[in-house]
């Protein structure tokens, strides 16, 4: 998502969004030049993506928001500056998207997830049975689901990685 400034430089941001169940995961958020945005988005590590528009991308991030926040997830910290490049979300055009995965969350254990934590707090929110999850890594033998010990964190704080995909010009 990007915005043009009066003096011409570029503000963009990047918003990594989880539909399925966290939210909002990371966001970058930068004042470039235009022409070195416009040289950015001729990488050729960038030139997959595909223009999205700016109402149905804010559609996705408010919906991800709110449904994550529902569950009990608070959007990644840097989200409390990136969320100024969005449009209110009252001005924006209301579109029907389905969040979670076959009507219940779905947890994807990414690697900087801390997912007993995660799996936790799902128990908590929706109750056993009640979301799916699918985890990167094998577990200990000796881990059992419903005995995850939940008192090593403090708050749910592990979306600290810098490492963003980009998903639109």
């Amino acid at each position: 998502m990007s915005r043009k400034r009066l003096n011409g430089d570029i503000l963009f941001g990047i918003f990594l969004v989880d539909t399925y169940c966290l939210g909002v995961k990371n966001t970058i958020i930068n004042l470039v030049p235009e022409e070195e945005y416009y040289e950015m988005l001729d990488n050729p590590d960038l030139r997959h993506l595909e223009p999205m528009d700016l109402n149905h991308a804010q559609n996705i991030i408010y919906g991800a928001l709110e449904y994550a926040e529902d569950l009990g997830f608070q959007p990644h910290k840097s989200y409390n500056i990136a969320e100024y490049i969005l449009d209110p979300v009252e001005s924006i055009e209301y579109e029907d998207i389905e969040f979670g995965k076959d009507g219940k969350p779905l947890f994807i254990s990414g690697p900087f997830d801390n997912f007993k934590k995660i799996y936790n707090q799902l128990l908590k929110s929706v109750g056993e049975g009640n979301f799916d999850f699918i985890m990167q890594e094998s577990m200990d033998d000796d881990d059992e689901f419903d005995e995850f010990d939940d008192d090593d964190d403090d708050e749910y704080d592990e979306y600290d990685e810098e490492v963003i995909e980009p998903e639109q010009k």
